[in-house]
């Protein structure tokens, strides 16, 4: 039987949803996965003392990871992660599933477990979230980023498939993906921990080609999502980081800048692109094949070493994790 991990994401650092979080944490408890042990934890970041005790209480079997230090997301998504493959071993999958993803009925994540294992080059399936999929924003479909222009960006990409590959160099955002434990036991984390604040969605699809794999998303399915609960990437503010000059795509965590990481002679020769929705580093598309695999060999090593952070920069084993 496989294993799968899936995390709930909270925040309190913004406001207090605790209310929130216990209406939506049972529509995660919930889901049924054919072939597959199921655990489910929490990834409490600066959440509040009453927020924790009270989904303890409700809850007492789900193991709380919290943090009181603001990291970004991806950095306390990890942790949870790790810690957990410290405890319970490896796992097949590990599902990132943000606050405020409600899932309507027991079988999505199935359908997103089962997509990913029917075969053999899928490292990360994300839901069909059509309020705020920025499918039009990241894939370049549609003509825009909100409302019927998502709509119209779904409808594309859906037309002829249940399961759609995103192209290299576009991207979705995570609110409710499933990642393959072999990308985990290669890069060693489940995401990469570079970014403070946005566009660390436009890299994934390297990181999965680079290992002969895809990234894609599952139309059957469909969670709700309620958008900006928490607030996205709120520790590390990326609205203030832009009001102060500031450009978006370069909001580092541990690092100077994000820019030489791409724009470098290395990079450019293995293919590597970034933030492709804004044009801001196209891809050499010699570099993939029609399968979206990349073609060298060297790209992978080149993402674990620049993408990751190593523990001489920022050590994990340092943060202050209180587990309940």
């Amino acid at each position: 039987m496989k294993k799968l991990l899936s995390v709930y994401n909270i925040c309190g650092h913004r406001q207090d949803n605790t209310q929130a979080y216990l209406g939506i944490l049972p529509t995660l408890l919930a889901q049924k996965i054919e072939g597959a042990e199921h655990r489910v934890v929490i990834s409490a970041c600066k959440a509040y003392a009453h927020t924790i005790a009270t989904l303890k209480s409700k809850f007492p079997s789900v193991e709380i990871f919290s943090i009181e230090e603001p990291y970004p997301i991806a950095v306390t998504f990890n942790n949870t992660v790790n810690l957990c493959r410290e405890k319970y071993g490896e796992f097949d999958a590990y599902m990132y599933s943000a606050c405020d993803v409600v899932y309507t009925h027991a079988r999505q994540l199935d359908v997103l477990f089962q997509t990913m294992f029917a075969s053999e080059d899928v490292a990360m399936a994300s839901s069909h979230i059509l309020y705020d999929g920025c499918y039009a924003f990241g894939l370049k479909k549609g003509g825009g980023r909100h409302g019927i222009d998502d709509e119209r960006a779904a409808q594309e990409i859906f037309s002829d498939t249940d399961v759609y590959t995103i192209p290299v160099g576009r991207a979705i955002a995570h609110h409710a993906a499933l990642i393959n434990g072999k990308l985990v036991q290669f890069y060693g984390k489940a995401m990469p921990d570079v970014f403070a604040g946005r566009c660390s969605e436009s890299i994934v699809t390297f990181l999965v080609a680079a290992l002969k794999m895809r990234w894609v998303i599952v139309k059957l399915c469909a969670p709700t999502h309620l958008c900006d609960l928490d607030g996205p990437s709120i520790c590390n503010n990326p609205v203030e980081h832009i009001r102060a000059g500031k450009l978006p795509y370069d909001h580092p965590f541990k690092l100077v800048s994000l820019l030489p990481i791409f724009f470098n002679d290395t990079a450019k020769q293995l293919g590597l692109g970034y933030e492709e929705c804004a044009d801001v580093c196209p891809h050499d598309p010699s570099q993939f094949d029609q399968n979206q695999y990349c073609i060298n060999e060297g790209l992978k090593d080149y993402l674990k070493d620049h993408l990751f952070l190593p523990s001489s920069v920022f050590d994990y084993s340092k943060i202050q994790t209180i587990i309940t």
